[in-house]
């Protein structure tokens, strides 16, 4: 049993047998994250056709994961990331060849005056896949960042920036915000968090500097003083695949 074992615990067995225990009914996207979380540390997930994962360089501090506060944020969070694919797929209809990756805005502006609104009416949708792009664009650009050989401290404050600015247009475009997670947003910053951004249903928040103990019960106890239920998580180096 014990080299049928330590095969099982290689990395890409152990996300095929966890896609294989849901049968399959995830998708290709949730078998790359599923190889990711076998992988550990810091990852590149490209959901393309064939999608695969790609180990980055840069090692990062601690994050915090917040649930945040009332029932609304998350059910905007939900109806936005709904409606946006909504519009994508409306968009593939008339440009089946569609890369949203490669998408220049020129582009994506005559696609949606070629091809008339139905999902939502016709500002809302603009509104909607420009903050997409806008989006791309500034992980993008801290996904470079992260691929670099270069001192990660020297990186995380080009890279919270980047995050603070997807943050802000997506808050402005997708009207998620609310006054409880503002204020909670500002006190996490407050209390040290080098970034803090909006993850699907979630609010992350970045830590940075050498010792990150302080700064990570710092935000544990901004979120408990909001109500919001917190954790913390080191991001590991990766394993080989």
């Amino acid at each position: 049993a014990g080299a049928a074992s330590a095969r099982d615990r290689e990395p890409r067995r152990l996300a095929d047998r966890a896609w294989q225990q849901v049968g399959g009914a995830v998708g290709a996207p949730d078998r790359a994250l599923l190889l990711a979380s076998a992988l550990g540390g810091l990852h590149h997930l490209d959901f393309g056709p064939a999608p695969f994962v790609t180990p980055l360089a840069a090692r990062l501090g601690p994050v915090v994961c917040v649930e945040p506060p009332g029932e609304g944020c998350a059910a905007r969070r939900r109806q936005a990331h709904d409606l946006t694919r909504a519009i994508v797929a409306e968009l593939v209809v008339a440009e089946p060849c569609l890369d949203l990756a490669r998408l220049a805005f020129d582009d994506a502006w005559n696609l949606l005056s070629a091809c008339p609104a139905r999902a939502t009416d016709a500002a809302t949708r603009e509104r909607l896949l420009f903050s997409l792009l806008q989006s791309r664009d500034l992980l993008l650009a801290a996904h470079a960042l992260l691929a670099a050989e270069r001192p990660t401290g020297a990186i995380l404050p080009a890279v919270g920036e980047l995050l603070d600015r997807d943050h802000a247009q997506r808050d402005a475009a997708l009207r998620q915000a609310t006054p409880r997670t503002t204020r909670l947003r500002h006190d996490l910053l407050a209390a040290g968090a080098m970034a803090v951004w909006s993850a699907g249903e979630r609010i992350v928040a970045l830590v940075g500097g050498d010792d990150a103990e302080p700064a990570v019960a710092a935000l544990l106890a901004a979120a408990a003083a909001h109500g919001a239920p917190a954790a913390a998580f080191s991001v590991a180096a990766a394993r080989s695949a």
